[in-house]
């Protein structure tokens, strides 16, 4: 848009350039023709001496005040185009004017392009700004959707153990079950007690039999594997002793787990009711940020249908301008035209004048 501004104006511009370099060389050809006009008149007043002294002065005499008389008649016709070359000057400076409010209104045409250009930059800022804000609530929504999954897994392990403790429960209320799965132990710890006792007996053996110096080492690392495992075996005996102290108190721990089952119970039901508040909130500050968000982009919307219409506006101006622009040409033509016309006429008129001086 603005370089159509630059291309009428620059075109005003040469219009004018032209006008100004015919009107020059109008001038140079008046004086050509006023150097032309003086060599004339000289010749015409040679002839005058020589029409002096011609017997046959009277009858040219008589012929010449009749083309005076013709003359003064065309003095007469060149006086109203004279006239006419008055109002042509006036016409020049009524298109003068014309072309200074051209200018004027191709400055205030720049000047509203330049507002437009600003409000496309800040409306592009506007959009930018709104797809970032949609990118974070995008971001934000799929932490709200982790969140969700991570409290669906917690709920999911609480929901596992409570069922845990409901069949450790339903186990524990007769007891028998921790009593056989207590003598199963019981036995496998007995088999672990007498193989650990045979490997110690096979251990002190082997040292008895390592008498060489080379073997120290080795001695002394089985040394260490039998206290160790003398240390385990008594430590499995000590295990028995408190596992008959375990089975007196299991009767103890059915009342406890009864009462660990309703408090997780409880605790479950408590955590659910919290993931649900923590999941409902988040999503309604999301769906309320979002409608804002489709509130700002609807007020986007609206201000671009304004800033359509102020340009198709701004457009039928320029159109306006630019058929006044093509009528000022036309009218400059004609100015150029009523100019050399003038040219002519003013020619005429002295060399009119010239010739009646010199009669």
């Amino acid at each position: 848009m603005t370089d159509s501004y630059d291309y009428t104006a620059e075109g005003s511009a040469q219009r004018l350039s032209c006008v100004v370099k015919d009107a020059r060389t109008h001038v140079k050809e008046l004086e050509r023709l006023c150097g032309e006009l003086g060599h004339e008149v000289g010749l015409l007043k040679k002839e005058r001496s020589e029409l002096i002294a011609d017997p046959g002065l009277e009858a040219r005499i008589v012929d010449m005040s009749t083309e005076r008389d013709s003359l003064l008649s065309e003095v007469g016709n060149l006086s109203t185009d004279l006239d006419t070359l008055a109002q042509a000057q006036t016409a020049r400076g009524v298109l003068d004017a014309a072309s200074g409010n051209a200018m004027r209104e191709i400055h205030v045409q720049l000047s509203r392009a330049e507002k437009e250009a600003k409000r496309s930059l800040r409306r592009k800022e506007e959009r930018d700004e709104a797809r970032a804000r949609l990118a974070e609530l995008e971001s934000r929504l799929e932490d709200v959707e982790k969140s969700r999954v991570g409290w669906g897994q917690r709920r999911g392990v609480l929901e596992t153990e409570v069922r845990d403790l409901e069949v450790r429960v339903e186990r524990e209320k007769d007891g028998s079950g921790a009593k056989e799965a207590f003598a199963l132990e019981r036995q496998q710890w007995e088999k672990e007690r007498m193989a650990l006792l045979d490997r110690a007996v096979r251990d002190e053996q082997a040292l008895d039999v390592a008498k060489d110096p080379d073997t120290a080492g080795t001695d002394q690392k089985l040394r260490r594997q039998l206290e160790e495992y003398k240390a385990e075996v008594e430590s499995q005996g000590k295990y028995a002793e408190q596992a008959d102290a375990t089975i007196k108190a299991l009767e103890v721990d059915v009342n406890r787990l009864n009462k660990e089952l309703e408090n997780a119970r409880k605790a479950g039901r408590r955590t659910k009711a919290q993931s649900h508040a923590g999941e409902q909130a988040p999503q309604e500050d999301m769906q309320a940020e979002i409608d804002a968000l489709k509130e700002d982009m609807d007020g986007l919307v609206y201000k671009r249908d304004a800033y359509q219409a102020e340009s198709n506006e701004v457009r039928a101006e320029l159109v306006k301008f630019s058929k006044e622009c093509s009528e000022a040409g036309k009218v400059q033509e004609e100015m150029k035209r009523m100019e050399k016309d003038m040219a002519i006429l003013a020619d005429r008129a002295q060399h009119a004048e010239e010739k009646y001086i010199s009669t």
